[in-house]
């Protein structure tokens, strides 16, 4: 995809409309779904899921996932909360990629979120409980809610 931009503005008439078609041209195109497979028995609080994504003027894909996803983890559980188009370079983890977890205000653990590229690329998580030592319950299951955010690029 190639653009051709004036950059050269003589003196004339419609020096402000030449300005106007070359932003036009640079505009981005934006497209949004909220239809995310979500894996491992996560589900989107209130619907509360989207995708956004931008073609960017070299054909790359700018992605951006946000979400408040919940879940009752057990202790050490492990996997998938959903996959995402091939990503070519993810810009960091996900936004938080640490959440503590608290067990009638006792520490239960901490859910840990990252960007894997086993079997396809996604997001995933691992449940790391408390020992069991400050509460009795905090290694048993937790139901846990995750606002999260992540950007990524893809040909």
């Amino acid at each position: 995809m190639s653009f051709d931009l004036n950059t050269k503005i003589e003196g004339q008439r419609d020096w402000s409309k030449i300005i106007e078609n070359n932003f036009e041209k640079l505009a981005v195109e934006r497209t949004s779904t909220n239809n995310i497979v979500l894996l491992n028995g996560w589900q989107a609080k209130d619907g509360n899921k989207g995708l956004d994504s931008y073609t960017l003027l070299d054909g790359t894909k700018l992605y951006h996932f946000s979400g408040v996803l919940q879940k009752s983890v057990s202790p050490n559980e492990a996997g998938w909360l959903f996959k995402t188009p091939a990503a070519g370079a993810v810009i960091g983890n996900p936004f938080p990629n640490t959440i503590n977890i608290t067990f009638e205000g006792s520490a239960g653990g901490y859910l840990e979120l990252g960007v894997g590229n086993s079997g396809g690329t996604g997001v995933w998580c691992h449940f790391v409980p408390n020992d069991g030592g400050v509460h009795p319950s905090a290694n048993k299951p937790h139901d846990i809610e995750v606002a999260m955010s992540i950007v990524w690029f893809a040909k």
